[in-house]
């Protein structure tokens, strides 16, 4: 964490949405500050501090539409892999879950759904080419919407 300090206030806004403070994520100066090229300074003047805290914004925002136009693709995708099923199967759920949560592992997967974790890391097997394993290890995995 200590060389990813953009994460801390990205965490901070899932938090704050989580415990139903804010309907949305919040926008993150941080992402935009991190993607800005050449990296801002401190300006001399008000009016080339604005400037640069707008530059900043509009780095943020074209990132943050481009994220929500990946989970939206994403969104169709698992919507279109679910089509078809039982109208019991735990897979819409678990598309729902993804969306919903930054990373998931079997565990949470399986008591957030009430399903068995052996049907969790089957649901996940079905879902392989949509997701992406983050932790790079073969116990105590998880996952994100690749």
């Amino acid at each position: 964490m200590q060389r990813q300090a953009w994460l801390a206030p990205l965490l901070a806004g899932l938090y704050l949405r989580r415990r139903g403070r804010t309907k949305a994520h919040l926008l993150s100066f941080t992402l935009g500050r991190r993607l800005l090229r050449p990296k801002p300074r401190a300006g001399r003047t008000l009016v080339e501090q604005l400037l640069q805290d707008l530059a900043i914004l509009e780095v943020a925002v074209r990132e943050s539409l481009a994220q929500h136009d990946r989970l939206m693709l994403a969104k169709a995708l698992l919507a279109r892999k679910g089509r078809g099923r039982r109208h019991t199967s735990a897979l819409p759920r678990l598309a729902a879950l993804l969306l919903d949560s930054p990373l998931v592992s079997v565990p949470m997967i399986a008591e957030t759904l009430k399903i068995s974790p052996q049907a969790a890391q089957i649901l996940v097997r079905d879902l392989g080419p949509h997701l992406r394993e983050i932790t790079g290890r073969q116990r105590y995995r998880a996952w994100t919407i690749g």
